[in-house]
C-alpha cells in the first residue's frame, strides 16, 4: 500500500503541462506502479481542437467538472461532455479534444504509460497535433 499526493507528483516527469496552456496532467499511477494501468488526474482551462491519439494504449476518461467536446476524427461526431460524463477512446480512435470551460477530469490508461512520456512528434506513444495536422511544440 502506498499513499500518493499531488505534492509528491508535482516537479518530477509525472506532472505534465500541454504546450501553450494551462492544461496539466499529474501522473499518479504509471507502469512503474505494477498496476497494469495508468491513473492521471487532469486540468485544464479553454483550449481549441487539439488532436490526441495514443495509439498502443486504451484510455477512460470521467468528466469531474468542466464542459468538454470530443469529436471522432474517422466519423466526424461530435459530443459534448459535462460534469458526470465518461467517454473511452482505443488505439484507433484518433480524436480532436476541446476545452469549452474549465475542466478537471480523470483518466485511466491501459496498458499503463511510463509516466515520462511528453507531448511532441518524438513520442511513438503520443502524439498531440492540432486541427491542421501540424504537431504542437
Amino acid at each position: 500500500m502506498f499513499i500518493r499526493s499531488l505534492k509528491d507528483v508535482k516537479g518530477t516527469d509525472r506532472y505534465k503541462v500541454m504546450p501553450r496552456s494551462a492544461t496539466y496532467t499529474a501522473r499518479y499511477l504509471t507502469a512503474a506502479d505494477g498496476m497494469g494501468f495508468s491513473l492521471h488526474v487532469n486540468r485544464g482551462e479553454a483550449i481549441p481542437p487539439t488532436q490526441l491519439w495514443y495509439k498502443n494504449h486504451w484510455e477512460a476518461n470521467y468528466l469531474i467538472a468542466g464542459v468538454i467536446k470530443v469529436t471522432d476524427m474517422t466519423s466526424g461526431q461530435e459530443w459534448v461532455l459535462e460534469s458526470g460524463d465518461l467517454y473511452q477512446v482505443g488505439p484507433n480512435d484518433r480524436h480532436l479534444y476541446e476545452v469549452l470551460e474549465d475542466e478537471h477530469h480523470l483518466s485511466i490508461f491501459c496498458p499503463s504509460l511510463r509516466g515520462d512520456e511528453t507531448f511532441g512528434f518524438h513520442l511513438r506513444h503520443v502524439q498531440i497535433v492540432n486541427r491542421t495536422n501540424s504537431i504542437l511544440k
